[in-house]
């Protein structure tokens, strides 16, 4: 059954709570060190990748300069074990790329994105 886009947007903008909650602000090493936060910053990864999948097409050209083929796929390398940060520096560590702050970045633009979206 598919996904209703509503529920989507809403699981996203959560998943950015979530994500803004437990891994901003934080320095790298603590964050590293911090198993339950690394678990949920991930999982609020996963479930953004999941639910980008279920947004209407219109709304996704609106955005164009969101990187939505990248947020569709960032879920598959996290379960595998795959993630090749292309795009994120240097480090192949998950941990490290789920703190820089250029996902952090991306994460707020969306936030603002999909809040516009919604009024």
């Amino acid at each position: 059954m598919a996904r209703s886009p509503a529920v989507a947007l809403t699981d996203i903008l959560e998943a950015i709570d979530l994500a803004r909650e437990t891994a901003f602000g934080m320095a790298f090493d603590a964050f590293d060190k911090d198993r339950i936060r690394k678990a949920a910053t991930e999982r609020a990864i996963l479930t953004i990748s999941e639910a980008v999948r279920h947004l209407p097409d219109d709304m996704i050209v609106r955005h164009p300069d969101l990187r939505w083929q990248d947020m569709r796929g960032i879920g598959n390398r996290i379960r595998h074990g795959s993630w090749t940060p292309r795009s994120w520096g240097k480090s192949s560590n998950t941990n490290s790329m789920l703190w820089r702050p250029r996902c952090v970045r991306s994460l707020i633009v969306l936030q603002v994105a999909l809040l516009r979206e919604c009024h």
